[in-house]
């Protein structure tokens, strides 16, 4: 996460590019912030915006599994059945799943049922006493930038060689709120997006970003979100 520059730091290089003009109402500023973290941190599963549940041994007959819950889970990204051999199944995360054990087999599927259980489906069958066992891994929530945590380095989760892409993302929005042409448009139409002005350098800044870093990998396959 960010060791040195701070949301309040990215705030000002804003004010700064629109020539100093009103940005001063603590409401509007946090908009701006926590809407440029949030485009940046639901654009990709970013190394440090996934985190693992508990791990837990497959029991015969067993959807639901418990784990401790770490508080910052927004949704799951998939999972894995760890075998004794080495092999990996994947399991992909689901929306919904049935509460029942008609269906039994090698799981392929898992969802967050609350705060903390999840479940496999089918039910597990024909499995070892403690082999396979299951991986889950999930998307983080953001760190909400507050009136408390704004200059605070910490507050944002990504690493300081990625603040430039938060500061024009920042730009981009205050550009929107005092509503300054240079702020660009976004469209969308069969299937393909254009930006123009500040929100084009934002988003091609983002697919850089995208680029070169590391995916999220669940058994080779890049995971989404």
């Amino acid at each position: 996460m960010a060791a040195t520059f701070t949301p309040t730091n990215a705030l000002n290089f804003a004010k700064r590019m629109i020539g100093d003009a009103p940005l001063d109402d603590t409401n509007l500023q946090l908009r701006v912030l926590n809407a440029a973290a949030n485009l940046i941190h639901m654009a990709a599963p970013w190394r440090w915006s996934v985190g693992e549940l508990d791990s837990n041994s497959i029991a015969n007959g067993t959807i639901d599994y418990d784990f401790v819950d770490p508080t910052d889970v927004f949704y799951l990204l998939g999972g894995e059945l760890n075998h004794a051999d080495g092999k990996k199944d994947t399991l992909q995360a689901v929306s919904y799943l049935p509460n029942n054990t008609v269906i039994a087999g090698t799981p392929q599927q898992v969802m967050l049922v609350d705060a903390d259980t999840y479940r496999v489906y089918p039910s597990p069958s024909g499995f070892a006493a403690t082999f396979p066992v299951i991986r889950v891994f999930y998307k983080k929530k953001n760190t909400v930038i507050t009136a408390g945590n704004v200059g605070t380095a910490t507050t944002l989760l990504f690493p300081d060689e990625w603040f430039f892409v938060f500061e024009q993302a920042c730009l981009m929005f205050a550009y929107q709120f005092i509503n300054d042409p240079r702020g660009g448009s976004a469209q969308f139409a069969g299937g393909q997006s254009a930006f123009s002005g500040q929100w084009g350098v934002t988003m091609s800044l983002l697919q850089y970003m995208i680029e070169k870093e590391k995916p999220f990998f669940i058994d080779g396959i890049p995971s989404q979100g």
